[in-house]
């Protein structure tokens, strides 16, 4: 990677969606041997540093931000939040540290404050053939955040902690060919009021084969297994093996299409009573003797199909259009690994240099495993739709206006709600400061 790349601007990096709870000793204790790890790792040569920084307020009007299922007063909230990423760039190397913090006071609502914060730290060694990767996440959100669609709507409104390490290596065979190793292991933590939330840790492992056959043409192959476990104690514990087999197009119009489509296989420990008898059986049905109750796990196990599916269109210099599809399995906070299917359309309209609209609409299905055998699966839905007209101001600040309206359903309960809301947010995002050393 050159110097050149940091002039492109960059998104915050995020959680992936497998998180982690540490001790603020550990926390701690990561980032500083991480640290001297990046130290140490860096030679003395010409480096580029830059740092980006951005503020954002946002003014929300929601009419059923619980997604209850009859809708009560309004509510209205305000949220101030600020981002700074900052990056270090040498010939071969490159570490980068992301901050974001968010606060939000809403009225008529529980609860009233919120508090969001991440922060990411990441360093790359680059060679010619060959790429290595270190990294360190950690995030707080809501439960009901939509990113992760409806997979923890049910467990009700709280914050969510995550932290996670993960690694990666990726080594060029030939100009045509390379392979990619990835591991990440992540833990995560609810808060108090979601009795309903289990913590847990995921552990994944993958590996992957990439030819290119073509220009525009790249097939791959991709083969993961993930181990899932409640904590503290595994009381559920699982482990999904999956083998993918993936095409990438790039079309002569700046249009790009990737698919891949694979089998899973998913294993279930859950854990179970059993009554056992310490003598003869007779004589604990004559009551005699008591059975004793002991704890053990029941097995079950699951197969499919998953696959995931993306194309983006360049109908001209303006417009874009995409579609994203999707079939996986996450962990969630109910304690177990649930089948997530997802649709996404997203069509973005550039009226004029100044002045952007953007339109999508999301549909989100969970599956969730039967609590015993000859029980029917659990699964909630969530739809959303939502409209933003983005316009800028001035060289650093923008404005933006948007309305969603967002729909949940649950197939073993009552539970049903629609919220409709408009926003209005202010950005101030100042030109990227460089500095050579």
């Amino acid at each position: 990677m050159t110097a050149s790349h940091l002039l492109q601007p960059e998104a915050a990096a995020a959680g992936t969606g497998q998180t982690t709870k540490l001790g603020l000793a550990n926390l701690g204790g990561a980032l500083l041997g991480l640290g001297l790890q990046f130290g140490l790792a860096a030679p003395a040569q010409a480096a580029l540093w830059s740092i980006d920084h951005s503020l954002a307020s946002r003014l929300d009007a929601n009419d059923n931000p619980a997604l209850a299922a009859s809708a009560g007063e309004a509510v209205f909230s305000l949220q101030l939040s600020g981002q700074l990423a900052a990056s270090r760039q040498t010939e071969s190397a490159r570490t980068r540290l992301d901050l974001a913090a968010s606060l939000s006071q809403a009225q008529n609502d529980s609860p009233k404050q919120r508090l969001g914060a991440s922060l990411a730290l990441g360093q790359t060694w680059s060679q010619p053939r060959e790429q290595h990767s270190l990294s360190l996440q950690w995030q707080q959100d809501q439960t009901d955040d939509p990113s992760r669609g409806s997979v923890d709507l049910g467990l009700g409104r709280g914050w969510r902690r995550t932290l996670g390490l993960s690694a990666g290596w990726t080594h060029a065979l030939s100009e045509t060919t390379s392979t990619q190793w990835t591991a990440s292991d992540a833990r995560v933590e609810h808060s108090s009021e979601l009795r309903n939330a289990v913590d847990y840790r995921n552990t994944a492992f993958a590996g992957s084969l990439a030819r290119r056959l073509h220009e525009r043409i790249t097939i791959s192959l991709q083969g993961s297994s993930e181990a899932f476990r409640t904590l503290p104690e595994a009381s559920n514990r699982s482990r999904t093996d999956s083998l993918l087999l993936g095409l990438r197009r790039e079309g002569a119009d700046a249009s790009v299409g990737s698919f891949s489509l694979g089998r899973y296989r998913l294993q279930r420990d859950s854990g179970v009573l059993l009554q056992v008898c310490p003598a003869p059986v007779s004589f604990c049905q004559a009551g005699l003797v008591q059975p004793v109750l002991l704890r053990g796990f029941g097995r079950s196990q699951q197969q499919g199909w998953q696959f995931n599916a993306s194309q983006t269109w360049r109908a001209d210099e303006r417009t874009d259009l995409q579609v994203v599809a999707s079939r996986r399995q996450l962990p969630a906070g109910s304690g177990t690994v649930v089948r997530s299917d997802a649709l996404n359309l997203q069509l973005s309209r550039a009226i004029s240099e100044k002045i952007k609209l953007q339109a999508s609409a999301d549909l989100n299905r969970s599956t969730f495993p039967a609590p015993q055998p000859g029980a029917n699966a659990t699964q909630t839905q969530l739809g959303m739709l939502a409209l933003t007209l983005s316009a800028r101001l001035g060289q650093a600040l923008s404005l933006q206006v948007g309305a969603q309206t967002r729909r949940f359903s649950s197939s073993q309960s009552s539970q049903k709600g629609v919220s409709h809301s408009l926003w209005l947010s202010l950005s101030f995002e100042p030109p990227r400061h460089f500095a050579q050393s």
